[in-house]
């Protein structure tokens, strides 16, 4: 793909002018968007440096933005860019159940100046495009947003962060057609999915985001290996759940009838059982591109476990609203995406005294972690993204970087990024509904009683409160959490259970204390927490979970 290679040799140069490539970038977005709402109120015209841009825009959350983007979903135009809003993008906030990203198309450009890079990478390394491959496909997420303006909410599926020339080469070689993505039944996505997977013996790439997207839909294909087996034999697919006839005729006519892969898949079976080697089944696989870092390390190196012959290669850093890094085969970390955005970083201290000290790109210093400071072509200017990264190396004058966690407290398990700041409004605000008193409490997650990841909320009541609430409390806390866009679709996923308690008999302050001395935390640091990210509170505390 010449403009993959293209993109790569360009990206190869910036490794080594760092400094000049990302001052570029900075004066580039700012001239383009000078005349915009937003540039004309911060002066873009009048800035010529990072330093005078540090002085005349502020560094902002989400929060920062929400009166600009209030207004882009009102109808105006030339707000935050005078380039037109294309796409909101839905990703999990803080205050708010969720939060639209505005995406132009210089931003998308933006995307693939990282991107093509990395796949040209794995075409020079030979891991991938040897066969077919298989990119994500969300499912149907019906959505209650309402805008005035006409402004798609949205991506389909991960293609779409593509140009429409890499779409269309794309297009050619998936596995799993885009229609998938019209099934809006879980069990019945996830069967298609399956079905199209390994009716593919050639399947060279796997890119998903969260590891056990995989995991899951491997124990799923072994739950139905012998359904599958015979709607391959016969060119059929047998949806667990009623299904739409014409979508279901449009995908059944896309699966041929295929006995030889019939007879191949159930010798596969067989052999899983015995090794758990999923590679029998994809014998061409040669590489899965997953979340490796944080919290999804364990998982990812469950995934390596399964496909002990394929490299299970770190996705790098990429957020809804910019991508940070991608890898590169053979590199520790992940590269900073300089052509993308323009990058500014805070130094994270044990001591923080006075202002924070801020950082670019070509000032970074290896060992040191930083949060994430983001300018991108679509309009958000001095974002603090929320990610902590530490720098493991440089390429060239390139930094390597490592995610290493969320700066402020989010549990993310699976990717559904519940966000402390959001949990206490809610709990406030259902408190106050149902007149609860209590002596203690705190949202984690925790297993049920047959192992699946719930998030929990650890309650210990005030003197003669009436427990029969809890009931309405629980399931407005569900309905509250799948405001998050992105904890709903861990649960349509089957990757999180639906919200329970766990209500704690006595002492629950006691016991949370106890506990965290007991693993070293000195007593005058120990705070209340309203979200911890750890498993096994269940353990700590006095009491039982309630039905």
């Amino acid at each position: 793909m010449m403009i993959c290679f293209k993109d790569w040799v360009l990206f190869i140069c910036s490794c080594f002018f760092v400094k000049k490539s990302q001052e570029r970038i900075l004066r580039q977005i700012l001239t383009l968007n000078k005349n915009s709402v937003f540039g004309m109120e911060h002066e873009f015209g009048k800035i010529s440096n990072p330093k005078v841009f540090k002085r005349k825009v502020p560094v902002m959350e989400y929060e920062g933005y929400e009166k600009w983007l209030i207004r882009i979903m009102n109808g105006e135009d030339s707000v935050l860019t005078q380039e037109p809003v294309s796409i909101l993008e839905p990703t999990s906030g803080s205050t708010a159940g969720t939060k639209l990203i505005p995406y132009t198309k210089s931003l998308q450009k933006d995307f693939l100046k990282g991107i093509r890079p990395w796949i040209f990478d794995l075409i020079l390394k030979g891991e991938t495009f040897r066969g077919s491959a298989y990119w994500s496909i969300t499912p149907f997420q019906k959505t209650d947003i309402q805008t005035k303006s006409q402004i798609a909410i949205g991506f389909k599926n991960d293609s779409e962060y593509f140009g429409n020339l890499e779409q269309m080469i794309i297009g050619r070689i998936l596995s799993v057609p885009s229609e998938v993505c019209e099934i809006s039944e879980i069990e019945n996505f996830r069967y298609a999915t399956i079905i199209f997977l390994v009716s593919d013996r050639l399947i060279s790439f796997i890119s998903i985001w969260n590891p056990t997207f995989l995991s899951i839909m491997l124990k799923y294909m072994l739950e139905w290996k012998e359904q599958i087996v015979e709607d391959i034999r016969f060119g059929r697919i047998t949806f667990p759940k009623k299904m739409n006839a014409l979508l279901a005729k449009r995908l059944e006519d896309k699966l041929e009838p295929n006995e030889e892969r019939a007879r191949e898949l159930a010798i596969a079976f067989e052999g899983i059982e015995e090794k758990l080697n999923f590679s029998l089944i994809w014998p061409n696989l040669s590489i899965i591109s997953c979340w490796a870092d944080g919290n999804s390390l364990s998982y990812a190196e469950k995934i390596a476990e399964f496909f002990p012959d394929v490299i299970v290669q770190p996705k790098g850093l990429l957020a809804t609203e910019a991508i940070i890094s991608f890898p590169f085969i053979g590199k520790r970390g992940s590269l900073l995406s300089v052509r993308s955005h323009f990058f500014e970083f805070i130094e994270q201290k044990e001591v923080n005294l006075g202002e924070q000290e801020i950082k670019l790109a070509h000032q970074l210093e290896i060992g040191k972690r930083y949060s994430v400071v983001v300018t991108t072509g679509g309009g958000l200017y001095r974002y603090q993204i929320g990610d902590i990264v530490e720098i493991v190396g440089f390429y060239l004058s390139c930094p390597l970087i490592r995610f290493v966690c969320r700066s402020n407290n989010v549990s993310d398990l699976f990717g559904e990024k519940v966000n402390e700041k959001f949990l206490e409004m809610i709990l406030k605000l259902n408190f106050e509904k149902y007149s609860i008193k209590t002596k203690f409490f705190m949202i984690a997650p925790d297993e049920n009683e047959i192992g699946q990841i719930a998030y929990t909320l650890f309650i210990e009541f005030g003197k003669n409160e009436n427990i029969s609430k809890i009931n309405f409390l629980c399931e407005d806390l569900e309905k509250s959490l799948h405001e998050n866009f992105h904890y709903s679709y861990c649960r349509s996923l089957g990757q999180l259970n639906s919200f329970q308690v766990f209500l704690i008999e006595k002492s629950g302050e006691e016991d949370y204390i106890n506990h965290c001395v007991s693993n070293g935390q000195r007593l005058g640091d120990i705070k209340m927490p309203i979200l911890r990210k750890e498993l096994d509170w269940s353990k700590v505390f006095r009491g039982n979970f309630i039905s």
